[in-house]
């Protein structure tokens, strides 16, 4: 299976989902210093490109994905694309990891998105410390209930 994380950048929220799921980050509470050293962090944003991340235990191919403001249009048109080239429901899964995210933080990865990577990764990461833990937990149940998650 292929998973897709994706967010404004697809190199914050995404990242650090790609980074619960491997277990790189464990705890469910979080030192910046660790978000910072998880690989693609806060690179310049590559929207519109999948990011390979890395496989987990069970095989599944992980990646990462910047879609900039089209959060509800990039899934849509990947669905769509795949669905007439009849590609089968469990093969991929995209989930959004900007969903359980404050504002603060949204707006941090939003400010990177548009071209102010800088300032906007530092108001990410103070926001983020407040709401790493709901990611966590959101990206816990998505391991068990399908919710949020589009199925192709």
């Amino acid at each position: 299976m292929k998973i897709i994380y994706y967010s404004y950048t697809g190199a914050h929220s995404a990242v650090i989902a790609a980074g619960i799921h491997l277990g790189t980050l464990t705890s469910q509470k979080i030192d910046r210093s660790q978000l910072v050293k998880l690989p693609l962090f806060a690179s310049p944003p590559l929207l519109y490109q999948l990011n390979y991340y890395g496989q987990d235990s069970f095989g599944n191919d992980l990646f990462t994905l910047g879609v900039g403001h089209e959060l509800i249009l990039v899934p849509k048109s990947i669905i769509s694309f795949l669905s007439l080239y009849k590609i089968r429901g469990t093969e991929i899964k995209l989930i959004n990891t900007m969903l359980p995210l404050k504002n603060l933080t949204r707006m941090g990865e939003k400010m990177a998105s548009a071209g102010m990577n800088t300032l906007g990764t530092r108001l990410f990461l103070h926001a983020m410390a407040r709401d790493y833990k709901m990611l966590y937990q959101y990206l816990k149940e998505k391991q068990i209930a399908a919710d949020d998650v589009h199925t192709v």
